[in-house]
């Protein structure tokens, strides 16, 4: 599931400095137009450490455990950003 966010400014001067800024930040730009832009951020795979313990306690199952998991936080971390002239 992608948490989507909305982000309101009041130029497109404005709307041009948030896109480099969250570009610096990670996001990547989908879409364009004078009034919108559309950035989508990749999830993450879940810490390290919870992968371990996962390994850990359900060895006899080949990392089938802790492909769910991944899968299930990709899911969840991913994020789409919409930034919007008012």
């Amino acid at each position: 599931m992608t948490m989507i966010k909305v982000k309101r400014v009041k130029t497109v001067e404005e709307l041009k400095r948030e896109i480099e800024d969250k570009q610096v930040e990670g996001w990547t730009l989908h879409g364009e137009s004078n009034n919108v832009a559309i950035m989508k951020k990749k999830g993450s795979y879940g810490s390290f450490w919870v992968h371990a313990i996962i390994l850990t306690f359900t060895w006899w199952t080949l990392g089938i455990c802790n492909g769910i998991y991944a899968y299930y936080t990709v899911g969840k971390t991913k994020a789409e950003l919409h930034i919007k002239v008012e």
